[in-house]
């Protein structure tokens, strides 16, 4: 879901947007207004609708998953008593049954003095500030720009208004003396325990404010959840001897060596994926509990700035909230790509990559089907991929033409292994080898659907190492593989500039479960030292100690 708040809607109003407006304030209702507009494929999910203050609020009841959630859009006065009276009315009429919200707009007041530069720094206070606090007591909300969860857009400015303009009429939101945050994203926990993105984009001839972008996690479709097994979880000594029980019954049972493994490490995994789960929900809790507290704190250190008790207070669930949001970190699926942004090598392509402006944002919302329509729904994405790739990686026919033409071009190429090299290549897989091929694999590897990481394979390798060295040589002896240990997760990573709707403009990357690569490293390794032998000099890539420099 993507939330985005403007005051220019010209190129909105030939899409496919549905707009909910509220009359203009003052004596005629033509002193401006609040309007909320809504993608063609959320009008299903509406469930109420309601003006709170002719030109002043409006609301939009949503309910999607057993999820009920609203979107609240305002234009608070610019006096302070009015304001005061203003918030009570939005807090009166928001509806009971919802308690899930983002509210947003242009709120005309500032929370704390940094949200200004120049001007006066008088913040809310007073009258207002009860009635504001009654407001964020019934919503339970937040300011998602200090909200750690959501990153910042590239790009972004600090600041949504100014007072002067440059020689070209454009807003001067660098270079003004007098800016100030006053329009901003509230949102609920639902929200940020999730994260996302935000964003305050350069502003326009038509208005003093700048457009501001919110972007949930929320938005994406959750189909199935993937965590990565944390290391805490892996090195608990308790779990340990559960897991190592649950290995020793189904390797007791009936059937191959390698359907064994491969069912033995499915129930391992969903063993640790209720624990993980579990673990995962009590650092959520947590930390919403937190961020309440820390709100509580912020409001009291704005009225009391120089009392010391509410800062150091103040400044131990700050760090509180960063050491649950580590913890945290360490279910998530990808959790190393952000790492090696801040840790790798940082003078490469892909650092600078990381640090543009990205064209794609937000994974595939829409694909064009070859009729021009659009798919929209992850089940019929999900057939527009299917039929692009199904088709293009589909072999072309073999004519029996074509059978004898290869037939002749492999009648003329000598094979370059030897026998002595064949003698090599297939004896029997050994538990050293399979030892270096899993001491060789990449700590930060991602893994596979069952979520368990080359940690969990060296911490439990005694008792692994054999039936797998088993199993293993039983899958290169009947080149037959379990369909659990071929099945991987598809990804799709933007491919070059273009339209984000095009299936062309995206590449598939599977990730393979651990299990399969430590197979293919034992290979991999076994391969090695004849690779100069058979490959030609003037190959250099994936080859060791060859450079193509």
């Amino acid at each position: 879901m993507k939330v985005v708040q403007t005051r220019t809607y010209g190129n909105l109003l030939v899409s496919d947007w549905e707009a909910f407006w509220a009359a203009g304030y003052g004596p005629s209702g033509n002193l401006g207004g609040v309007s909320i507009f809504i993608r063609g494929n959320w009008r299903p999910f509406i469930k109420q609708t309601e003006i709170i203050i002719d030109g002043r609020a409006q609301v939009v009841v949503f309910e999607k998953e057993n999820v009920v959630w609203g979107l609240v859009n305002i234009y608070a006065p610019n006096q302070a008593s009015n304001r005061a009276i203003f918030w009570d009315t939005v807090a009166e009429k928001l509806p009971d049954c919802v308690t899930n919200w983002i509210v947003c707009g242009d709120f005309n007041m500032l929370e704390q003095p940094s949200d200004r530069v120049g001007g006066s720094n008088s913040t809310i206070h007073g009258r207002e500030l009860a009635a504001w606090e009654r407001l964020v007591f019934k919503t339970r909300i937040l300011d998602a720009w200090n909200v750690c969860s959501f990153s910042r857009l590239n790009g972004t400015l600090l600041f949504s208004r100014s007072n002067r303009r440059n020689l070209d009429g454009q807003l001067s939101l660098r270079d003004s003396t007098n800016l100030s945050r006053i329009d901003r994203y509230y949102i609920s926990d639902y929200f940020g325990s999730e994260g996302g993105f935000i964003g305050i984009m350069a502003g326009t001839t038509l208005s003093d404010h700048a457009p501001i972008i919110l972007e949930s996690r929320k938005s994406q479709p959750k189909s199935k959840a993937f965590i990565r097994i944390p290391d805490h979880l892996i090195l608990d000594q308790s779990l340990k001897e559960e897991a190592t029980l649950i290995w020793t019954r189904v390797m007791a049972s009936h059937g191959t060596t390698p359907e064994r493994v491969t069912t033995a490490l499915k129930e391992m995994s969903r063993f640790f994926h209720g624990k993980a789960t579990l673990k995962a929900k009590e650092y959520r809790e947590k930390e919403k509990n937190l961020r309440r507290l820390l709100m509580a704190l912020q409001h009291l250190q704005e009225r009391n700035p120089t009392c010391s008790w509410t800062s150091r207070l103040l400044s131990q669930a700050q760090q509180h909230i960063y050491d649950l949001e580590g913890k945290r970190d360490q279910f998530n699926f990808h959790k190393f790509s952000a790492l090696w942004s801040q840790i790798g090598d940082r003078c490469n392509a892909g650092f600078f990559d990381h640090c543009k402006p990205k064209t794609f944002s937000g994974g595939v919302k829409q694909l064009k089907r070859p009729d021009g329509s659009f798919a929209m729904t992850p089940e019929d994405m999900m057939q527009v991929a299917t039929d692009y790739y199904k088709e293009l990686l589909t072999a072309e026919e073999c004519t029996p033409e074509m059978y004898n033409c290869r037939r002749k071009v492999w009648s003329k190429i000598n094979p370059r292994v030897t026998e002595a090299m064949g003698v090599q290549l297939t004896v029997p897989l050994t538990i050293l080898e399979l030892t270096e091929a899993v001491q060789a694999l990449s700590t930060h590897s991602c893994p596979g659907e069952d979520g368990l990481t080359p940690k969990f394979f060296s911490e439990y390798w005694e008792i692994l190492k054999s039936p797998l060295c088993e199993a293993f040589q039983a899958i290169l002896d009947t080149g037959r593989m379990p369909s659990q240990l071929a099945e991987g997760l598809i990804f799709f990573i933007p491919k070059g500039d273009g339209p984000s709707d095009d299936i062309k403009k995206w590449r598939p990357i599977t990730i393979l479960s651990t299990t399969y690569k430590i197979l293919a490293k034992a290979v991999s390794l076994r391969l090695q030292p004849l690779l100069t032998t058979l490959i030609h000099v003037s190959q250099t890539g994936f080859i060791k100690e060859r450079s193509n420099t």
